[in-house]
């Protein structure tokens, strides 16, 4: 609500200038030309919610801002209808200005943005530096930043700088206007009217749910500057091509890396938001013990998959031992394999897989569970240590009220990264 009603600002970060590779394109670079535009609502954004919420109205845009400005209402002064000011951009004939254009738009409105008789040369996106490319407008999302070049080369006069929303905004063709003004012009109005407008000519940028033609250019379109990425070669997709010191693992079971809580679980789960555990699943807990069994194991290929190992299962072709199987609390897992593991959730409340690499031993994969039904019954010392020092007094008693630790509650107890290094093993959980 506090942005639809206008807390908000533009945030201008500039390049040094040995840095910006667009420096000898533009002339003038300053704060005065940077364009914010918005919808705007005659009502507070508290009461068009309730109207929402009570089905009694909508939250549909009335008008736009350039700038915190704009005319809407009319008003009368000597008998003349005036409004309220727009926003005015001072130029002079013959330079390259560069326009800083951000809008922060509230509803599902895109934005048709152009100025009268001038081209736009495109030189950034959302602060990342493009090729240049000239066009005549450009539609514009809620978030979305451009950096625009205008050469004011046309007669010395005043022009209209144009916005017009769409969808949403288009249900009461919300649009607004500014003056770009000439060094020299008359204080005069721009020509031209003075209405929502969305029929254009010439090139357009991102047009709404318009296929791509010769006169509709989508953003994918146009070329950075940047070079690409190293970890997008071809010949860097595997982990092997990539020269040891240089390598990136991330230890995973099921994709998932572990990050370890911030208090421990088994004596201070209370301290621990539940939403920072979850799993494949997610934020279901798993349910094992300490000690399993081990009821298959086999090697299928140089490597496997999930699916290939639930799709043999599936057809019975993985025989289980289930008469006194061996009690384990380690055990091997091909490379390319599977390990079956039975297990009895009878237990601690709290416990976890650790599996590591021979080939990698200071890599390791921990999957922490917790029993989802089973009640921490286990007494814990006095003033058990949380944080700081600590000596034995006795037992807690039942109901004793104990003084939290301050806990990092953001801390993800487990969090899925991008498969970069894959562990090909299947461990079958069978309860």
């Amino acid at each position: 609500m506090q942005n639809a009603d206008g807390l908000f600002g533009p945030l201008i970060i500039r390049e040094p200038p040995e840095k910006d590779e667009h420096l000898g394109r533009y002339d003038v670079d300053q704060p005065e030309f940077t364009v914010l535009i918005n919808d705007w609502f005659i009502d507070m954004m508290p009461g068009q919610l309730s109207s929402l919420l009570h089905r009694t109205g909508g939250v549909l845009s009335d008008s736009m801002l350039i700038n915190g400005k704009g005319a809407y209402h009319k008003y009368m002064r000597d008998n003349t209808t005036v409004y309220t000011p727009y926003e005015v951009f001072n130029v002079q004939l013959g330079r390259r200005y560069r326009f800083r254009v951000i809008t922060n738009s509230l509803n599902t409105c895109p934005i048709l943005f152009s100025i009268d008789n001038h081209n736009l040369t495109v030189i950034a996106s959302d602060g990342s530096p493009l090729e240049p490319y000239t066009i005549d407008s450009i539609v514009l999302y809620s978030g979305e930043r451009y950096d625009i070049i205008v050469h004011t080369n046309q007669d010395v006069r005043s022009y209209w700088m144009r916005t017009s929303g769409m969808l949403l905004c288009g249900t009461f063709k919300a649009f607004q206007l500014a003056v770009v003004k000439y060094e020299g012009a008359s204080d005069k109005e721009p020509e031209g009217n003075k209405e929502w407008n969305v029929d254009t000519h010439g090139i357009q940028l991102d047009p709404l749910n318009t296929k791509t033609t010769e006169g509709f250019v989508d953003i994918s379109q146009l070329n950075s500057t940047l070079p690409n990425d190293e970890s997008l070669k071809e010949e860097l997709y595997s982990v092997h091509e990539v020269d040891a010191p240089f390598r990136r693992f991330t230890q995973q079971i099921n994709h998932i890396s572990t990050v370890f809580p911030p208090s421990p679980a088994q004596t201070q789960y209370s301290d621990i938001p539940s939403g920072l555990f979850c799993n494949e699943e997610s934020m279901k807990a798993n349910c094992t013990r300490e000690f399993c069994q081990v009821i298959a194991m086999d090697k299928l290929n140089t490597s496997t998959t999930i699916e290939e190992v639930k799709a043999l299962d599936a057809k019975g072709m993985i025989h289980r031992k289930l008469d006194k199987a061996p009690l384990k609390d380690s055990v091997m897992i091909h490379d390319g394999g599977f390990t079956v593991l039975r297990l009895h959730a009878k237990t601690q409340v709290f416990g976890s897989f650790i599996a590591t690499s021979k080939h990698i031993p200071r890599w390791v994969w921990v999957l922490p569970y917790k029993l989802e039904h089973q009640v921490n019954s286990q007494k814990f010392r006095k003033k058990f240590p949380k944080c700081g020092p600590w000596k034995y007094e006795g037992y807690e008693e039942e109901g004793q009220e104990t003084k939290d630790c301050p806990t990092n509650k953001e801390s993800r107890v487990m969090l899925s990264f991008v498969v970069q290094f894959i562990m090909f093993c299947t461990i079958m959980l069978l309860y």
